[in-house]
């Protein structure tokens, strides 16, 4: 088994890839050296908390870890530089220059065509903490709750917790509305 030290060494270039992959885009490349310190941090945590019994390839591992914690910060930096985050801000980009915008996580143009909806989604999407931003993108993304639980470490449980909160939350809003 390797030491910690060892794993972090033979794996650096995991943080470039992820950062490649999903993050290289204009408005990220502002954050590019902070969201590599961040792969930095991660990578290492996860040499340290990676099980080798679990059979489970490192590299699989520590992506997931690194790939969590750049979406986490990218998505502070937004809300803390913006009160108004426009709908066509790229959140991720790969290789092929494809690109992901926040408008894209939102429901169907045809399950939603009153704007004020939208308007109220974003409001309360503001409202949340960082993880669980990162768990409502997901579930729009089209992951279900098993997969982003995995993903992320958590139950399932407290994934529907998550997406109850803030469907109560939007329906709040629209009675005051």
């Amino acid at each position: 088994m390797m030491t910690p030290e060892e794993l972090f060494a033979e794996n650096e270039k995991l943080i470039y890839f992820v950062y490649n992959k999903h993050f290289n885009s204009s408005e990220n490349h502002l954050y590019k050296e902070d969201l590599l310190q961040e792969g930095r941090l991660y990578l290492w945590k996860a040499c340290l908390l990676f099980d080798d019994s679990k059979n489970l390839k490192f590299s699989t591992f520590a992506v997931t870890i690194i790939y969590n914690r750049m979406l986490e910060y990218v998505s502070r930096k937004l809300s803390k530089h913006s009160q108004n985050i426009s709908l066509e801000t790229v959140v991720l980009q790969d290789k092929e220059g494809n690109t992901c915008t926040l408008q894209e996580y939102l429901p169907a143009k045809e399950e939603y065509d009153d704007i004020d909806l939208k308007i109220i989604f974003w409001e309360c999407f503001e409202t949340l903490s960082n993880r669980d931003r990162t768990i409502i993108l997901l579930l729009y993304k089209g992951y279900k709750q098993d997969q982003i639980a995995k993903k992320m470490k958590l139950s399932q449980a407290q994934i529907s917790r998550v997406l109850k909160k803030f469907k109560f939350k939007m329906r709040n809003q629209l009675k005051e509305k």
